[in-house]
Parts: structure tokens; sequence; C-alpha cells
């Protein structure tokens, strides 16, 4: 009788290449000399199931080839494989980035990681970033925001990705404040402000103004703000500065005249003289200080008796001004000096006594019409006589007058007669009391009249 002790065997297991992370996992194979199978177990930075080797991390790797024996074999000693599993590189995908208006809302960026990794994002120029990648533009100008990924233990860092985009200069808002005024004198002067833009605009201060006549801001500038009437369009103007664009705004407004009123005097004179000086009143309204008429009123042409309109002629406050005239009339009249004797003319001779004359008797009424230079005139048609009923009883201690005896007159005109108008009035058949007899019908339509006392 003899043992036969168990033969020894030996594993074949060639070394393993070094590996990047995320290689894709790969199969590994060994002999055992006694031809049994081979088992693996796997330390450090990856795992194996069966013959399939899985990389978790970036490191080192040991693959232990084992054969545990049977019946006729002893255990095989283990055989371990190394390798290295390197760190693995990754990329930064990020869009490029439009181009952007100064005051433009704040925005987010994005960027991803082939490794998945969160990326993080730094901003330089004109701009800023806060932790939850919010683009902030400062000024106009140029703002590159950069992303990286540092990388971990599995992973290198990521080949950082900037992408640049311009911010443009805004375009300013330009207000104008300007009303329409009425003249007065007084410069009418526009403000302007300039405001940025976003939800709260910042004041960017005043613009220039220069201003123009007419409705368009063309032509040569006034010197300063407008005071006459007339309509007037100021232009501002803000030169821009290092965010914004320059602007303008125009603005056109009216200055209206002022409003006076003007009315003509009456005037009379007598035939033959020279006009009386044709005045006026201001009836509302006023001029500015400083500012006065010029010109002169005119009438209708005639130097007849009668009635001439007086116009505006010449007469003007300047084009500042909207006059409203209303004119009056010139009269020519007679030199009228009052009733003749016997009859006393109360209505033109200061405390002379009313004249008193008996009942039945014919009284010659007499007067004379002259020109300026006293000549006497007699007109084209002869006037009438004309008088009142009974106006009730008269002074008595009037002296009774006694006029010479004429015939009564069988008309009722005034006739012409060296150089006098004569018309003699019956009293007959008239009651005692007071009257008031007219001269009607001159042609410079005044009516003179004088009261008389008749008694018995």
């Amino acid at each position: 009788t003899f043992q036969i002790a168990k033969a020894n065997q030996t594993i074949t297991f060639a070394a393993i290449a070094n590996k990047t992370y995320g290689d894709p996992d790969f199969n590994v194979s060994a002999t055992a000399s006694s031809g049994l199978s081979v088992s693996f177990t796997a330390t450090g930075n990856c795992s194996v199931s069966g013959n399939t080797v899985h990389l978790t991390g970036a490191g080192s790797c040991t693959i232990t080839a084992k054969q545990a024996g049977n019946t006729n074999y002893n255990a095989a000693p283990d055989v371990s494989q190394t390798f290295q599993i390197a760190k693995a590189n990754q990329t930064i995908t990020f869009a490029a980035i439009a181009n952007k208006t100064y005051g433009d809302p704040d925005f987010n960026v994005s960027a991803t990681a082939s490794s998945g990794l969160p990326v993080s994002f730094v901003a330089s120029g004109d701009c800023t970033i806060n932790a939850s990648n919010t683009v902030h533009m400062t000024r106009a100008g140029s703002c590159t925001v950069t992303a990286s990924q540092a990388g971990n233990a599995d992973y290198n860092a990521a080949t950082a990705v900037p992408q640049t985009f311009q911010i443009a200069k805004a375009t300013a808002t330009v207000n104008i404040t300007w009303s329409n005024s009425t003249y007065d004198g007084s410069a009418n002067a526009a403000s302007a402000s300039v405001s940025g833009v976003g939800t709260s605009p910042e004041n960017l201060g005043a613009a220039s103004l220069t201003y123009y006549a007419g409705s368009t801001a063309t032509g040569t500038p006034l010197s300063g703000a407008p005071k006459d009437a007339g309509t007037y369009t100021v232009k501002a103007t803000f030169s821009g500065n290092a965010n914004y664009n320059p602007a303008e705004a125009t603005r056109t407004i009216t200055i209206a005249q002022r409003s006076i009123s003007v009315k003509a005097d009456a005037k009379t004179k007598i035939l033959g003289a020279p006009d009386p000086a044709l005045t006026y009143q201001v009836t509302s309204g006023s001029l500015v200080t400083g500012d006065s008429f010029s010109g002169q009123l005119t009438r209708d042409p005639g130097e007849n008796v009668g009635t001439y309109a007086i116009k505006q002629g010449t007469l003007t406050a300047g084009p500042n001004y909207n006059l409203t005239f209303t004119g009056a009339n010139l009269t020519i009249v007679y030199n009228y000096s009052g009733f003749l004797q016997p009859i006393n003319d109360t209505a033109h001779q200061t405390g002379t006594l009313e004249s008193k004359f008996r009942l039945g008797q014919t009284i010659p009424v007499k007067f004379i019409i002259s020109n300026a230079a006293g000549t006497s005139v007699q007109q084209a048609t002869n006037p009438t006589f004309t008088r009142s009923g009974n106006l009730g009883s008269c002074d008595l201690s009037t002296t009774l007058e006694d006029p010479p005896v004429v015939t009564p007159d069988a008309s009722n005109q005034y006739i012409f007669t060296g150089g006098q108008y004569h018309y003699n009035w019956s009293t007959k058949g008239l009651t005692a009391g007071e009257y008031r007899i007219f001269v009607t019908g001159l042609a410079d339509g005044t009516k003179p009249y004088v009261d008389i006392c008749l008694t018995k």
C-alpha cells in the first residue's frame, strides 16, 4: 500500500494593461496547470463579476486569480495582477452668448460637463456673475463669461470655455417740459431731462436746448427762449456718455397773441374846422410794460355836415397783440348859437329866462347856422318847424315879450333870408302853458329846441 499525494498546480495569469476611468468593462482570463477553472477577485477601484472587470474609479486595481484545488490537486498559489486606472478627461459644452445692450435685464447662463460634474462660472470685463449664474451688465463694452470644471478624483480638470459678448450702448430718453402760453413779455423757456433704461431709470442730467422759430427744428437757431407771439420748436440734445448713445427730442408750442380791445372816442367838429385828434380808449386787456401803440386812427373822407366812421387805420399794438377795434363816429355839425330875438334861448344863453308871449301872437322864430369861420350857411333843403303840445304851466315871473308884427307862415318850413332862417309861428288856437319848439331836418342831425311860455 502506498499513499498517493495531491499534485500541486500553478496559475498562469498575464499582466493587465493600465486603464483610464470610464474605459469599458473588459474580461480577464487565466489558466491552471491542472486544467481546473480559475476564479477572480478584485480589490481597489474596480470590481469583478465572473471574469468581467468594471472600473469604479481612478486609482489602482488588483485582480487575483485563484484555483482552490480538488481531491487530486492542491490549491494553486494565487496570482495577482495590478494595473493603474488613470483619471478621465472631460469637456465643457457652453453655447455662445448673444450680444446685449446696456440696461438689458440680467440673464442666466448654463453649461454642461461631459463628466456630469457641475460647471462654475466667472465673469470679467463690463459685467458680474453671482452664485446663481446670473449675469449683470455693469456698463457698455464687452463681457467674458468663462465656464470651468475643476475635476475630482476620477476626472481631470476640464479645459475652461470662455464666451465673450458685446454690450452695446443704450438709447436714452429725452423728456421735454414746455407748454403753450400767451404773450406777457417774458421768455417762455423749456426744460429737459434725460433718463436711462430699465425699471428704475437713472437720471442722466439735463439736455442742451436750442430754440427755432416755426414748427420744425430747422433754420437759424434763436438766441434764447422765445417771448414773442408765434409758433416755436425746441430741440433738446443729449450728447451721450460711456453707456448711452446721443439722443434728442423736439417739442413745438405756440405763444398766443395777447388780447386787447380798443374803442374809438366819438368826435364832433364844426363845419370847416380842422379835424380833432382821433383818440381811443383801452376797454379790455392791457399792454405789457414797455410796449406801446403805434399808428393812427382814420375816418371816412368828407367835409360836409354829417357822420363819418372812425376806423382803425394804422393803429396797432404790434404782432404780439390781437387787437379788437370798436369804431365810433366823427360828426360834422353846423355852428349853431341859439335862437335869435325876440326869443331868449335858454338852451344856449346861460342865466337867460325863457321868453313869454301872449296867446294869439305870431312869433318870429329865427336862427343862424354857420361854419367854423362864422360864415352863414344855407343847406340844400329847408329845415322844418315842429313843436310839442302843451307841457303845462310856465314861470309866470318871466317878462312878457312884445314881438314885432309879422305875417304867419303857411308852411312849416324855415326860409333862408338874409343869412338867417326864419319861420313865423302863429299861436292862435293854442292854450296857455309851456311849449317846446324845434328845428327839425338839419343836415348835421341836430335838433335845436327852446321852451316858450304862452300866456293870456
